[in-house]
């Protein structure tokens, strides 16, 4: 019998389009959820647009936006919908286009504001420059959206231990499991393969192997990372919300320009379709 960190389980349409959070006629845009989104920085401000974009284009009911002048001036342009400045939310999306070590006046109010979310009880989403901040175990639900570098350098610095990408990319699912029994976060590792690992070592990985490899550009997971944050808003449980963002991502890629090249801010604008045809599947 293998182990249950041996199999890997993908979720099909129907199972994804039963999950999908669809507003009924009683919904409004504070129970559809808000996602609170620090992202972007002065030297990376597209991350802000494209991380936003992505929550938008996914339904979520509201996206508060906190970020320097440059950022935030970009992503209302693109964006007339969002809310800047600090409120209620649901669940926080961190880390996109972040320097933890940026210590500009904006840079030093993001990274407080990245630390505040980290000790709150709410849902976070911890993506980029903010899982450098990381630093203690979570009770709260979380999601962290690490490539095998990015991992690498977590672990490494939990342990103690020189980890490598090599390392991490030799053994994917029991690294990723390694970090969320860590962190107590669930953890979504980015590849051509998208795995997500709880720390539960009797829960199989689930795993996504649709997206073209024309995803692999710059941006795409500031795009992922925004659909995460969405769904965590939602409410679902961080193994959903992982499953959930890769397929759509996936099939959103697809959509905006298929069997060819792709742009990250196509695939965020082709995220609707891409629902509403998993929903009518």
């Amino acid at each position: 019998m293998p182990n249950a960190s041996d199999v890997l389980q993908q979720l099909d349409r129907s199972e994804a389009a039963a999950l999908w959070p669809v507003p009924g006629p009683e919904d409004h845009k504070y129970t559809r959820g808000v996602v609170g989104v620090v992202a972007g920085c002065d030297a990376f401000p597209g991350a802000a647009v494209l991380s936003c974009t992505a929550a938008v284009e996914a339904g979520a009911g509201m996206v508060r936006y906190l970020g320097p002048a440059t950022p935030t001036n970009l992503a209302l342009q693109a964006l007339p919908e969002i809310v800047p400045g600090s409120g209620q939310v649901q669940a926080w999306l961190l880390g996109p286009g972040i320097d933890p070590r940026d210590r500009s006046e904006g840079g030093r109010d993001q990274l407080r504001s990245i630390e505040r979310a980290l000790s709150s009880d709410e849902a976070c989403v911890v993506d980029a420059g903010a899982l450098d901040v990381l630093s203690g175990f979570r009770q709260a639900p979380t999601l962290l959206t690490p490539h095998a570098g990015e991992l690498a350098a977590l672990l490494s610095r939990w342990t103690g231990k020189q980890v490598s990408r090599q390392d991490v990319q030799a053994d994917r699912s029991g690294m990723a499991r390694r970090a969320a029994q860590l962190t107590g976060a669930t953890v979504l590792l980015k590849g051509a393969d998208t795995l997500v690992v709880t720390a539960n070592a009797n829960e199989p990985p689930r795993v996504e192997r649709g997206a073209p490899a024309w995803l692999a550009t710059a941006g795409s997971g500031d795009v992922l990372a925004g659909l995460c944050g969405m769904l965590a808003a939602a409410g679902l449980p961080m193994r959903n919300v992982g499953a959930l963002a890769a397929m759509v991502h996936g099939e959103a890629a697809h959509r905006a320009n298929p069997g060819g090249p792709v742009r990250a801010l196509a695939v965020a604008h082709a995220i609707p379709g891409a629902v509403a045809a998993l929903l009518s599947a």
